[in-house]
């Protein structure tokens, strides 16, 4: 890969004026509309009673406007169909030349949830179709097929388990892998994850175990019309995690949460001679908070390290790793939610070992009507690769609104704005996309 050294710390650009326009007349959108419709929906719902638990907006549901399902013996039902368009202005993710395009989406969907008093049992199925008006080789279709759920063994010892396959593609400009193919790489995806948990008195302990395994298809290079390689990325994830808390009050406990992990790949070397098995493991130190319905938190903090032990050419990732999750309720009607975030990820940049990726995003949503919402949110992330000098900065920012026609019929519409900034100048771009939906559930 090459690395340009002449720019080498051309980024952040927050204060581009190119992004600061954009981006600005975002902002100005979402306060204008948080500061001049907040007061109307408050005073129509200041008979409202408070909730029992800390529930954002986003989540909460209205038994007036909430679809009433369909029940099957202890399992209740929702299925749903959503039709959407979407216009994206640059579909390639191309720094110069940009490509835009109009892409209809279909979503059928089944989601389900047992209704027994005791153990809980929720599945989700959908498939995801996209078809682009202009550019056929994007078409994609994803799908999803996943279940979770609780056994109850006594009243103070519980186990939860999930099980999902899917399979998805990469965006363009993937920060995992950058080949230019002629349509974007699949991937099928297998995961299993089990935890079991024990409570004494005021204390938890709690010990898992996930696996997942990654299968990527080969795809033709754009330029060259040759195979390109994907398939040296697939691999599988291994973990096991031990957690230890104590409840300080109802509603606020400390933990400390050690993880080690492995990954182990198909090929023991790529295409380009890279050997990626990596061993590492991650200590962290953390609190919950859950104040009623004003406040909930979670927070830690810790250390982590990745190896490359059959590749010195691949540098060790390590460095602090943290968590922040908070939801704030500062009405009946609001939720301000901040996430931040420092994790590695894996990548297929020859002679990089990976990236870690520090993210951090604002919400606010507020509830116009029962039945009508409107958000804004704005996030930061920067990447850092190891092995390479390159680093990527990502702004977003977005707009929405949902009304519920009724309880069985639901519109969306928003505003989508991403810029990346990078000392990789052809790895930068800008992408804009509004879009439209519509969903029918029963």
């Amino acid at each position: 890969m090459f690395i340009s050294k002449a720019r080498t710390k051309a980024y952040p650009k927050f204060f581009d004026k190119e992004i600061i326009c954009r981006f600005s007349g975002l902002a100005s959108v979402g306060v204008f509309l948080m500061l001049a419709l907040v007061p109307i929906g408050y005073l129509e719902a200041q008979d409202r009673e408070p909730t029992a638990s800390v529930l954002d907006v986003r989540n909460r549901t209205h038994s007036e406007w909430s679809p009433l399902g369909v029940r099957g013996g202890g399992v209740l039902l929702h299925p749903s169909l959503e039709i959407g368009t979407v216009f994206d202005d640059n579909i390639y993710r191309h720094h110069q030349n940009k490509d835009s395009d109009t892409i209809y989406h279909v979503r059928p969907r089944i989601f389900g949830i047992s209704q027994w008093s005791r153990h809980k049992l929720q599945f989700d199925a959908y498939i995801d179709s996209f078809d682009y008006a202009q550019a056929d080789g994007e078409d994609t279709t994803n799908w999803f097929a996943g279940l979770n759920g609780r056994v109850d063994i006594t009243r103070n010892a519980w186990l939860d388990a999930d099980l999902s396959f899917r399979e998805q593609h990469e965006g363009r400009g993937s920060p995992e892998s950058e080949s230019r193919t002629l349509e974007p790489v699949s991937q099928t995806i297998a995961d299993l994850g089990i935890k079991a948990t024990y409570r004494w008195n005021r204390f938890y302990l709690s010990v898992g175990g996930r696996y997942a395994d990654r299968e990527h298809e080969n795809a033709i290079e754009a330029r060259t019309n040759r195979v390109s390689i994907q398939n040296d990325r697939d691999r599988n994830e291994r973990q096991l995690s031990v957690e230890a808390g104590y409840d300080l009050s109802p509603g606020t406990d400390v933990f400390l949460r050690t993880t080690d992990f492995r990954h182990r790949y198909d090929q023991f070397e790529d295409a380009e001679g890279n050997r990626r098995n990596s061993d590492g493991s991650e200590g962290v130190l953390g609190f919950r908070l859950d104040v009623g319905a004003l406040v909930a938190a979670e927070l830690f903090s810790g250390y982590r390290s990745q190896k490359y032990n059959n590749d010195p050419n691949l540098p060790e990732i390590d460095g602090v790793t943290y968590g922040v999750d908070l939801t704030w309720n500062p009405t009946a009607l609001s939720t301000v939610r901040t996430t931040a975030s420092r994790k590695a990820y894996e990548s297929a940049l020859n002679r990089t070992s990976g990236y870690l990726s520090s993210q951090l995003n604002l919400s606010v949503d507020h509830e116009l009507r029962r039945n009508i919402l409107i958000g804004v949110g704005v996030g930061v992330s920067t990447n850092k690769y190891y092995g390479t000098d390159r680093e990527d900065e990502i702004i977003q920012g977005n707009v929405q609104a949902e009304w519920k026609i009724n309880r069985n019929l639901q519109t969306e519409a928003g505003l989508r704005l991403q810029q990346r900034n990078s000392n990789v100048p052809q790895s930068e771009y800008g992408r804009d996309s509004l879009y439209l939906s519509l969903r029918y559930s029963l």
